[in-house]
C-alpha cells in the first residue's frame, strides 16, 4: 500500500514537472522507472491474497488503495506544476469582464 501511494505521488510529480517539455525523460521516469516500482501486478496479488482471508479488508485494502492513490497523484502533480514554473497553479485565473 505504501510503496503505491508513494509511487503515485512520485509519478504525479515527474508528470507536473516535466509535463510536455521532456517526453523522452517523462517516459523513462514515469513508464521506466516508476512503472517497476509500483506495478498493478503487485497490487492485485495482495488484494487477492488478503482478500482470500479477510474478504472486508481486501475490499477496504482496495478502496483505501485507490483513494489515497488518486489524492497523492493529484498532490504530485500539483507540487510538480509548481516546481517547473506553471503559472496556473501559482496563480489564480483572472475574472473575465
Amino acid at each position: 500500500l505504501a510503496v503505491n501511494i508513494v509511487g503515485s505521488f512520485a509519478l504525479g510529480f515527474v508528470v507536473g514537472l516535466l509535463d510536455d517539455r521532456r517526453p523522452a525523460l517523462r517516459g523513462f521516469l514515469g513508464t521506466g522507472i516508476l512503472g517497476g516500482f509500483t506495478t498493478y501486478s503487485a497490487f492485485a496479488v495482495q488484494v487477492a491474497q488478503v482478500g482470500a482471508l479477510a474478504p472486508v479488508t481486501g475490499l477496504m485494502l482496495t478502496v483505501l488503495a485507490l483513494f489515497v492513490g488518486l489524492l497523492a497523484a493529484a498532490l504530485g502533480l500539483r507540487i510538480g506544476r509548481s516546481v517547473a514554473g506553471d503559472p496556473s497553479q501559482t496563480e489564480p485565473p483572472e475574472d473575465a469582464e
